[in-house]
């Protein structure tokens, strides 16, 4: 799990990327989902 979240900043690679990218659009078009996290 910590890998999955520190992986990105040290190894940007092409899947990390697209998932990054992913929970981007997702949480730009569900803003209730931002609101529980936070």
């Amino acid at each position: 799990m910590i890998n999955l979240v520190h992986a990105p900043f040290y190894e940007p690679t092409q899947f990390t990327k697209r998932v990054i990218k992913m929970v981007f659009m997702f949480c730009e078009q569900s803003p209730v989902f931002i609101v529980i996290y936070t």
